[in-house]
């Protein structure tokens, strides 16, 4: 289980990198949205470690994610081919 959180951990902020990569395109999304709600806008490093830890509870894997919601084999095969 730690490992399992410790990973979680380094994928939410190898993911939080968006937060710092788009920090102007940010600042511009206050400048002309003052009345957003900017928390819906910028994620938060304990709401993604626990999206991760929820969606590994109930697919177990992006693999099985897709399987589940009909995406055939081939198709995830090419997937994996273009991501990695």
């Amino acid at each position: 289980m730690m490992k399992q959180r410790i990973n979680l951990t380094l994928e939410a902020k190898n993911y939080m990198l968006t937060k710092q990569y788009n920090r102007k395109r940010f600042a511009l999304v206050r400048k002309n949205y003052p009345d957003i709600d900017i928390n819906i806008v910028i994620q938060q490093e304990k709401n993604m470690v626990r999206f991760l830890q929820l969606f590994r509870e109930k697919y177990g894997s992006v693999e099985y994610y897709l399987c589940s919601i009909g995406i055939p084999p081939e198709e995830i095969q090419m997937l994996k081919y273009k991501l990695v």
